[in-house]
């Protein structure tokens, strides 16, 4: 078996610690929870007939007319930093009716501020006062999109 070197760069990502894990996961929920209050605004509620739960266990499920999702939340280390990453996984069902969970949609953050909205190849967002309503409302509908559009 193969594994990666180990760097300078990711001993420094490591060392950030329960802080660094902290700010990047306080980061992502502030996020998170304006998005969620987003897609249950009244006006987008009832276009997007989307429902959000939190089981007593702490799982987040959306549901609307494109399937169910669940929510998980973990941490990854990077070459730059300690990124907190929320992925949105799909319901989906194989030829022979057996469920499984796909990945659509993921939300990051990292200790360095920045936010990444649907998966690691797409570019920082620029969140701040001035546009902050604006971003959140296009992460909603990304959410929202990626489950329409997944379908095996």
């Amino acid at each position: 078996m193969s594994y990666d070197p180990i760097t300078p760069k990711l001993r420094a990502s490591l060392n950030k610690g329960p802080q660094g894990r902290a700010a990047a996961s306080s980061l992502v929920e502030r996020i998170e929870e304006k998005v969620y209050r987003a897609i249950l605004e009244p006006q987008n509620a009832s276009q997007w007939e989307t429902t959000i739960s939190k089981s007593s266990d702490g799982v987040t499920t959306l549901k609307g007319p494109f399937g169910m999702a669940v929510v998980s939340k973990g941490f990854v280390l990077t070459e730059t930093d300690v990124v907190a990453r929320i992925t949105y996984s799909k319901r989906l069902k194989d030829q022979k009716g057996s469920t499984y969970w796909k990945s659509v949609w993921e939300l990051e953050a990292g200790t360095d501020g920045f936010v990444r909205s649907g998966g690691a190849n797409t570019p920082n967002l620029d969140i701040h006062e001035g546009n902050e309503a604006e971003q959140v409302m296009d992460i909603a509908a990304s959410i929202l999109i990626a489950l329409g559009r997944c379908t095996t």
